[in-house]
C-alpha cells in the first residue's frame, strides 16, 4: 500500500463542505492568507513565533493538518494554540502571543510583499525570489522554471572566464581566431 504524500490531505468535517476562497501567498517559505470572512492573521503569526523557535515548517503542516483533514476551526484561539502545542511550543507563551499584536508588522510586510509581486492566487510557487509560476501546474513546468532559475544561478555565481585565445560576452565564450593560422 502506498504512503500518501505528507503534503496531501483528506478533507473532513466543516473543510469538506466550505473551502473558504482564501487567496495564498507563498514568499520564502511563508503562506499569507488574507480575507474578510476567514480571519487567519493569528495563524500566520503564530507562523512567524514558529519560525523564530526553528519549527515553521512543523506549524504549517501542522496548520494545514489541522483544517483540512482534523476539521478544526483554525480560527478558534484555543485550537491554534493546542496545535501549536503539538509541535513543542509552549502553550502559554502561544496564548500570550495569540492576545497580543506580535508579528502583526511581518505579517503586513508579507501581505505587501505579495501585493507587489501580484500574486493573486493558490497555490503560488516563487523561486530565487523572482520567477513565479502560479497556478496547479504540471511537474514539467516546474521543472523548466527550476532548470532556468539553477542557470540562471550557475551563471551568476560562476560567469565564463576568458582563456586564452578566447573572449567572452553575455552570450559565453568564442575562440579568437589566429591571425598566423594559415587556415584563416
Amino acid at each position: 500500500m502506498a504512503r500518501p504524500n505528507r503534503n496531501s490531505y483528506k478533507l473532513r468535517g466543516h473543510a469538506a463542505h466550505r473551502l473558504p476562497a482564501v487567496p495564498w501567498v507563498c514568499s520564502s517559505s511563508n503562506a499569507v492568507a488574507k480575507s474578510d470572512d476567514f480571519p487567519v492573521e493569528h495563524t500566520h503569526r503564530l507562523r512567524h513565533f514558529a519560525r523564530s523557535e526553528g519549527i515553521q515548517d512543523e506549524m504549517k503542516e501542522r496548520l494545514l493538518r489541522a483544517y483540512f483533514t482534523d476539521g478544526i476551526r483554525i480560527s478558534d484561539l484555543a485550537a491554534l494554540a493546542s496545535a501549536a502545542g503539538d509541535v513543542g511550543l509552549d502553550g502559554e507563551e502561544v496564548r500570550e502571543l495569540l492576545a497580543s499584536d506580535r508579528y502583526a508588522e511581518d505579517v503586513r510586510r508579507d501581505q505587501a510583499r505579495a501585493m507587489e509581486l501580484g500574486i493573486r492566487g493558490v497555490p503560488f510557487f516563487l523561486f530565487d525570489g523572482q520567477h513565479g509560476v502560479s497556478g496547479a501546474q504540471p511537474p514539467e513546468v516546474l521543472a523548466e522554471v527550476l532548470a532556468h532559475v539553477f542557470q540562471e544561478r550557475r551563471e551568476r555565481e560562476h560567469p565564463p572566464q576568458a582563456s586564452a585565445g578566447s573572449r567572452c560576452d553575455d552570450e559565453g565564450c568564442e575562440p579568437v581566431p589566429d591571425a598566423s593560422d594559415p587556415e584563416l
